[in-house]
């Protein structure tokens, strides 16, 4: 059970893709001009305690604040996750991730932002293990869109940093088509590549796509196809995704080729 849980949460939010990554208001719940912001995400197994629930809030301005998660399985108290987001001016400025089970919440993560111009060239981060005590991500860009993401972790024992694994994203128009994952524990790359809908999306946030490796939140449309590929090119899996949607084409529910359908509520103006 728990399994699927993990799998339907991680599906779940990878669809949760979004307007173009630069543009002004790349922090808003959607886009400005139907003015509606996604207001809460929920899913439940039929006959089942499991179920999720998420609600997200923001500030007088449009920006993404604060996003709780709520997870039920067969425990009677959740399993809480609630993820803050700083800005300084327009620019993300940290985002920190609190959790709290059967203890008082305690902080999990902190992620700081950095720059070089307009746009986020790197973010340290804690990393909660005895051997790699710390670590950072430095990214590289085309014109606007992300192209490469390194991660490096750093050595309680050497004191030195390493690099571990680096994302290469292919484009074509505002939508990312390919991703690449080169770890440098493994010989094999990994790709997945993508389709998508000519719909709107529910949710935009940069950071939530830098630190979660959500990494098709930067797309402008829906992920409706996702093709895993093995090292010889051949197809590994495949996931089918499909939508309804409201009187603004955003979507109302999400349906994954395996797992529960999740709901979306907006608040529309």
């Amino acid at each position: 059970m728990k399994n699927l849980l993990l799998f339907i949460v991680v599906i779940g939010i990878l669809v949760l893709s979004s307007c173009d990554l630069f543009e002004t208001d790349k922090d808003r719940g959607t886009d400005p001009i139907a003015g509606c912001f996604l207001q809460k995400t929920s899913w439940s197994i039929p006959n089942d305690p499991a179920h999720e629930t998420t609600d997200y809030s923001y500030d007088t301005s449009g920006k993404l604040i604060e996003v709780l998660k709520k997870s039920w399985d067969l425990e009677p108290d959740p399993y809480i996750e609630r993820t803050t987001i700083s800005y300084n001016g327009d620019k993300l400025n940290q985002i920190k991730i609190y959790i709290t089970y059967t203890d008082p919440e305690e902080m999990y993560a902190e992620y700081s932002f950095f720059y070089t111009g307009d746009l986020p060239d790197s973010i340290t981060y804690p990393k909660p293990d005895p051997i790699n005590d710390k670590g950072y991500m430095l990214a590289e860009y085309s014109g606007n869109k992300l192209s490469k993401l390194v991660f490096y972790n750093h050595s309680t024992f050497t004191y030195t940093y390493s690099e571990v694994a680096n994302y290469n994203f292919e484009w074509t128009g505002d939508n990312i088509i390919k991703i690449t994952l080169a770890n440098i524990n493994s010989t094999n790359a990994s790709v997945t590549e993508y389709k998508y809908d000519d719909k709107k999306t529910p949710l935009s946030n940069l950071g939530l796509a830098l630190t979660s490796n959500l990494f098709t939140m930067l797309s402008s449309n829906n992920v409706i196809k996702s093709t895993r590929l093995n090292p010889d090119g051949s197809i590994s899996n495949t996931s089918e995704t499909t939508y309804t949607y409201n009187d603004s084409d955003y979507p109302l529910t999400v349906t994954w080729s395996v797992g529960y359908p999740t709901n979306y509520e907006y608040d529309c103006n």
